[in-house]
């Protein structure tokens, strides 16, 4: 049996939205370094759209920042300027190309970040220090929690004239999102603390917002399921979150889901708690009414609600094929016939 025919669902086609990608391989997000004067270059187009060609059903493009005062290492884009938009076409146009879609992941590092660019303070939901970088960020105001909303609309519009297809929300790894969501650095006591509840008010805001500014596009958001932290955001509250999102009818029914936290010891990440707790999403997650599908890049899945009715086919008894796609997709499609064979 060929792997495209044994693994139909990973090879064959999914709309998410009014996306439709070619197969559940997704280049996921992650830093690149390629940014100039806080400005996309020809260097992403070029990269992205290898990436495309080399066999990818959908690339998610490394972070945007949302706000001044985010800027925790040089070469990140700052998409609240518009000067981007130039930049955002040439990349979009490149991947288009392809005839694969491509979405821009929006973030503002929050605490988990420095003042050494910005020489601005850092800002947080509370005062706790992140222990990586190890500044004490400024506790933000409601006046300075509406600028983050704004800001994340101010991006999202700009990605749109942008022409890329969809947004995605970071809120799982370093993210002002994920400090608000998790107890560990959310100790506030107003409207924004306290019951999950109000810990996901700034997430929802923020999501409005963001539909607002792109339309119809696809608005995503990657969600922490289990900081792995006594005390931080666990795989119970990760689905009341997802809920009252689903409620809010502001997400193209697609939550991903990320495991740990830069505060998680990277030991904590091997594999048999990795696979143990992919299990664990996927059964917590139907309370919810979300299941994986396998649309699948690490530990990023994309979800929609199960039908009556309907199997959830998995390939090994426990959980989808999981597949991160990264620098090793090339032009040549080596890196697909690879896993093809490999299935």
């Amino acid at each position: 049996m060929s792997g495209a025919s044994r693994y139909r669902y990973l090879f064959s086609p999914l709309r998410v939205g009014p996306v439709v990608v070619r197969n559940r391989i997704v280049f996921a997000a992650h830093l690149t370094n390629y940014a100039r004067d806080g400005l996309p270059t020809a260097q992403h187009a070029a990269y992205y759209a290898a990436r495309a060609a080399g066999g990818a059903g959908l690339i998610i493009t490394e972070e945007h920042s949302t706000h001044p005062t985010d800027w925790p290492y040089e070469k990140l884009i700052h998409g609240f300027r518009r000067a981007v938009v130039p930049g955002y076409r040439r990349i979009t146009e490149a991947v288009h190309a392809h005839d694969v879609p491509i979405f821009a992941q929006l973030n503002h590092n929050g605490g988990q970040g420095s003042s050494m660019f910005s020489r601005l303070p850092v800002w947080a939901p509370s005062a706790v220090p992140d222990p990586m970088f190890r500044e004490v960020p400024k506790a933000v105001e409601l006046h300075e929690i509406a600028e983050i909303v704004a800001g994340y609309g101010t991006v999202a519009w700009h990605c749109a004239e942008g022409g890329f297809d969809g947004v995605e929300l970071q809120c799982s790894h370093a993210s002002i999102l994920r400090q608000f969501l998790s107890p560990l650095t959310n100790r506030r006591i107003d409207g924004y603390g306290g019951s999950i509840e109000n810990r996901s008010r700034l997430v929802r805001e923020v999501a409005a917002a963001v539909r607002e500014a792109i339309g119809g596009r696809v608005l995503g958001v990657r969600l922490c399921g289990d900081e792995g932290l006594p005390g931080g955001t666990s795989i119970d509250e990760a689905v009341a979150t997802a809920r009252l999102l689903a409620a809010d009818g502001t997400v193209t029914d697609r939550l991903g889901r990320h495991l740990g936290t830069i505060l998680t010891c990277t030991t904590d990440m091997a594999i048999g708690r990795v696979e143990k707790t992919i299990v664990g999403l996927a059964t917590a997650g139907r309370p919810a009414g979300f299941v994986p599908r396998g649309l699948c890049c690490g530990f990023v899945k994309e979800d929609r609600p199960l039908a009556p009715g309907e199997e959830v086919v998995l390939t090994d008894g426990k959980r989808k094929i999981t597949v991160e796609i990264r620098s090793d997709v090339r032009p040549d499609r080596t890196a697909l016939r690879a896993l093809s064979k490999m299935l």
